[in-house]
């Protein structure tokens, strides 16, 4: 049985991705873009999975679904059978938003002197598409927190499976104990 209050699980944040981090990876090779924290994160995902089993998150990468079935996934014949339907509203409104970060994200790398990166790096539309699954996956929110830069969500998600993250800043990791709710 697990008590009230129980740390259940401690994850280092140098093992993370996250906002704050991930600006902090990439500042040598962004010094001058204004990227989104949500951009930038996904950026140092990308660089983190090319890297392979050379990444110190290699083992949380390689835990993630290999790719995903979800409405930003598909073809458009098969989102305009969701025509009629709150869900077309919803798929189409989260592919454009995709979309239209994915050109944010090429403008602003561009303006900033760094307009050859994503093909220096070999991030295409299919690999960003990709990380901004990953990271706005609600069950990837859930089950792997340190996706997460805003703790106030993760707190949210986590109240939905009877936990508390909190943040250790003494040990840099994050924390979940079991049977509290927020």
């Amino acid at each position: 049985a697990v008590s009230a209050g129980e740390e259940l699980l401690a994850v280092p944040l140098d093992r993370c991705f996250y906002a704050a981090g991930a600006r902090q990876a990439l500042q040598p090779l962004l010094a001058n873009a204004q990227v989104s924290d949500h951009d930038i994160t996904a950026l140092h995902f990308l660089l983190e999975r090319a890297k392979g089993a050379a990444s110190a998150r290699a083992e949380h990468i390689r835990e993630l679904p290999a790719s995903y079935d979800t409405t930003l996934f598909w073809s458009d014949a098969e989102v305009a059978q969701l025509e009629g339907s709150a869900w077309h509203e919803l798929a189409t409104r989260y592919s454009a938003e995709a979309a239209g970060d994915w050109r944010a994200l090429q403008a602003v790398l561009k303006k900033a002197g760094n307009a050859d990166f994503l093909e220096r790096y070999s991030i295409d539309w299919d690999a960003y598409l990709y990380a901004y699954a990953t990271l706005k996956s609600g069950r990837q929110e859930a089950v792997f927190v340190c996706f997460l830069g805003n703790l106030a969500t993760a707190g949210a998600y986590a109240a939905r499976i009877a936990l508390r993250v909190q943040y250790n800043t003494e040990n840099s990791m994050f924390l979940s104990v079991f049977g509290v709710f927020i």
